[in-house]
């Protein structure tokens, strides 16, 4: 299953939208429209039996990389604040 994010939002994740499903993989930022998706709303995605993989290999594109989810101690904020 897919779920293509849409030019009409600016292609900004829904995490409500994304299907259900045991492995979610999200490139963050997107590449080719370097839309960066919040940390939170990553966390969102998670849920007790998925395996959520986060691909973040354009991450130094982002000024300060606020939102990647490797920086230390980041994962378990994102966590607490997510389902």
């Amino acid at each position: 299953m897919r779920h293509i994010l849409r030019p009409d939002v600016g292609f900004v994740l829904d995490p409500d939208a994304v299907p259900d499903s045991d492995l979610v993989l999200v490139g963050n930022p997107t590449n080719p429209t370097s839309v960066l998706h919040p940390a939170a709303s990553l966390a969102w995605l998670t849920r007790p039996g998925r395996v959520l993989v986060v691909d973040e290999a354009f991450m130094d594109a982002v000024p300060g990389e606020q939102d990647s989810l490797i920086s230390p101690g980041r994962w378990r904020e994102c966590w607490s604040s997510g389902r």
